[in-house]
């Protein structure tokens, strides 16, 4: 009985040990892709569009390569991306406060609250890896909801709604 009893007491001490471990991925330069969440939560700054932190140190300051990634979508399952799958950067320039993205001509497919949310997320990524506080949308030969462009800035974006 003693024997079980010490056999038992040592799986458990292993056990609580393996616990304590971190299961998170570390990263070196950690960076932020927002996305629409699958499941809207009310009152939550991440309610709506959240996070998905990733390993950020391949792209050192490739604002295109970041977002060439960033439209290869999410890998978590609680998020999704807004933009349709056929979308792909055509180009992407910055100047000043504000980055000019041009999108394929499938970009022109959102509108509504799907254009609303997917370039609120869009501004977000661009905002965390930048610092860059506008940004221009377009779809080559293409035109967002009768416009050529469209244009977010971090001034207009609204995580909660705190006038109750």
């Amino acid at each position: 009985m003693k024997r079980i009893s010490i056999l038992l007491c040592v799986v458990l001490f292993f056990q609580m040990l393996s616990a304590c471990t971190n299961t998170e991925e570390e990263f070196s330069e950690p960076v932020n892709f927002y996305y629409y969440n699958n499941e809207v939560i009310y009152n939550s700054p991440t309610g709506v569009i959240c996070p998905e932190v990733r390993e950020g140190a391949g792209y050192y300051g490739n604002l295109t390569a970041f977002l060439q990634s960033y439209l290869n979508g999410p890998k978590e399952d609680n998020i999704r991306s807004i933009i349709p799958s056929d979308v792909y950067l055509v180009s992407c320039k910055t100047k000043d406060d504000t980055a000019q993205i041009v999108f394929s001509k499938s970009f022109e497919k959102l509108s509504g609250i799907d254009l609303s949310a997917a370039c609120c997320a869009l501004l977000l990524t661009v905002h965390d890896y930048t610092g860059l506080n506008t940004i221009i949308v377009s779809a080559k030969d293409g035109k967002i909801e009768d416009k050529d462009f469209v244009t977010f800035s971090m001034d207009d974006v609204v995580l909660v709604d705190d006038v109750m």
